[in-house]
């Protein structure tokens, strides 16, 4: 007599749930990783937006600006608002062009390092000449670590830089 087999049988079940549960694991791999560099991308969006925020900062106040290095604008080396201190307060109270630069500079550094801002952010102004015009490089740094150590890729400190003719 002749035995005919329906159905399947219990071990190619588990090999079954066996295979799906390895690819299950992989999406979920993938997934966390897509998490990491999704908050990368975020912070390197914030920076750039907040370097052109500074960069229009600059253009509304031209004739400061245009004095260059020696212009209250310049901040040669990456600094934090708590190197920098909190400058005049312009909002409430008349500037002239001077103190309204350093106030622009302390309330930029102050968006760098708050909670909304970037991790242990830092940023610094130079000014140099080009074609007899004055350039102005912005340059925005943050910690980067919790995507880098994700990604398994080398910690160094995240930055972007806006560079342009004023």
């Amino acid at each position: 007599m002749k035995r005919t087999q329906s159905g399947f049988s219990l071990i190619e079940v588990l090999v079954a749930l066996i295979i799906l549960s390895v690819g299950m694991l992989g999406m979920s791999k993938m997934m966390m990783v897509s998490m990491k560099s999704n908050g990368s991308a975020y912070s390197n969006t914030q920076a750039m937006s907040l370097a052109n925020a500074m960069l229009e900062r600059i253009r509304a106040n031209r004739v400061v600006a245009l004095a260059g290095a020696t212009s209250n604008y310049s901040l040669p080396t990456l600094t934090s608002t708590s190197t920098f201190g909190a400058g005049p307060n312009c909002l409430t109270a008349a500037c002239s062009s001077a103190a309204m630069a350093s106030s622009d500079v302390a309330g930029w550094l102050a968006l760098l390092a708050s909670a909304n801002g970037l991790p242990s952010g830092k940023g610094s102004i130079t000014f140099g000449s080009l074609n007899s015009q004055t350039s102005v490089a912005i340059v925005v740094q943050w910690d980067d670590s919790v995507a880098q150590n994700a990604l398994k890729e080398t910690l160094n400190p995240a930055a972007v830089t806006l560079t342009s003719v004023l």
